[in-house]
């Protein structure tokens, strides 16, 4: 059912599809003949690019010569989201990949560190609020501008405490409603952020103070008088 889908949706032009890491349930860890049973027969059934996903969250991180085995064998993957706090790991990784396909780390904390041992980028949840912040740190790292390239980075960081602080799409949600945008309330059985934390999430946004921001500033509620 799922590959079906997938590959109803490539047909609109997609960019890739992402295989989520395999979780059997109950804490367990798959075996490394399981998880490949399990790429395969995914990558088998979808006809479009494909970007396998290695997640800490599971409990585990793929074996790197099963990852090295997918790319060669599957054309259609054109990346990896590598999503941990072992760096050693995503440099492993970047090493035996050699440049095959696009590697992405999980959050922003790692990104420079990603770009420097080869990997292409990092996904962040902070794009939602600041695209163009985002997208600058890696406009000025190719750039060889690297001390603008720390500048976003620094910055990027400084919305954490908006993101990740009240359960990452919760926060992102809460913040974008509060600017004023489109973002929506969580999916049950996510429940939005407690209406009392808003006010804490207003005084993050508006120390934050970024440029692509301030229009959205406007619209958030004064502050309490103390």
């Amino acid at each position: 059912m799922f590959c079906g889908f997938g590959n109803r949706v490539a047909l609109s032009g997609l960019a890739a599809t992402q295989i989520y890491s395999l979780d059997i349930g109950h804490g367990n860890t798959p075996s490394d003949m399981e998880l490949r049973s399990y790429l395969e027969e995914v990558l088998d059934a979808l006809e479009g690019p494909c970007v396998p996903s290695i997640h800490q969250s599971v409990g585990y991180l793929y074996p790197i010569d099963l990852i090295v085995d997918v790319v060669k064998k599957y054309p259609n993957v054109v990346g990896i989201n590598v999503s941990t706090g072992d760096v050693q790991y995503i440099a492993r990784l970047a090493d035996a990949i050699q440049g095959r396909v696009e590697i992405h780390c999980g959050g922003p904390a790692h990104a420079l560190t990603t770009l420097a041992l080869g990997g292409t980028g990092y996904l962040s949840s902070e794009g939602n609020l600041a695209p163009k912040l985002c997208v600058s740190l890696i406009d000025h790292y190719r750039s060889g501008d690297y001390a603008q390239a720390e500048v976003a980075y620094r910055k990027i960081l400084s919305l954490w405490p908006v993101t990740y602080l009240y359960g990452s799409i919760r926060g992102t949600k809460a913040a974008l409603g509060l600017l004023g945008l489109p973002g929506g309330l969580p999916r049950p059985p996510r429940l939005p952020v407690p209406a009392r934390a808003l006010p804490e999430i207003a005084a993050k946004l508006r120390e934050v103070d970024l440029p692509e921001l301030r229009d959205g500033l406007a619209n958030l509620p004064e502050p309490a008088a103390a």
